[in-house]
């Protein structure tokens, strides 16, 4: 009993959740980061490789090498009807997505 817990010593309900296979702790919600510093030092994260060589061999002057941003990009291209939301609730009613169609960037 003692080697499937590593052997060391546990709590009789550390020990019976761990031979039992449950879970010892987890979350109950899903966590987004919005990156909030100054515009200056924000983090972006490139695109993949693939995407970057088909930009480069479409459109070598290209400057969209970046993933899309929500403080950057999203957040200030958000329709109308949205106007009102803030950069909480938008992130909290949807995902970022890759868009098959290039012409269809609409917030779904």
């Amino acid at each position: 009993m003692l080697k499937s817990v590593k052997n060391r010593q546990v709590g009789a309900k550390e020990a019976a959740d761990r031979l039992l296979g449950h879970k010892l702790y987890s979350k109950s919600r899903q966590l987004r980061f919005a990156d909030l510093q100054h515009g200056d030092k924000f983090k972006r994260t490139l695109r993949q490789i693939d995407e970057l060589e088909k930009i480069v061999d479409n459109n070598p002057d290209s400057q969209d090498i970046y993933v899309a941003h929500w403080v950057l990009d999203i957040y200030p291209d958000r329709p109308d009807e949205l106007e009102s939301c803030s950069l909480h609730e938008l992130m909290s009613w949807y995902e970022k997505m890759k868009c098959s169609d290039k012409k269809d960037k609409n917030l779904h």
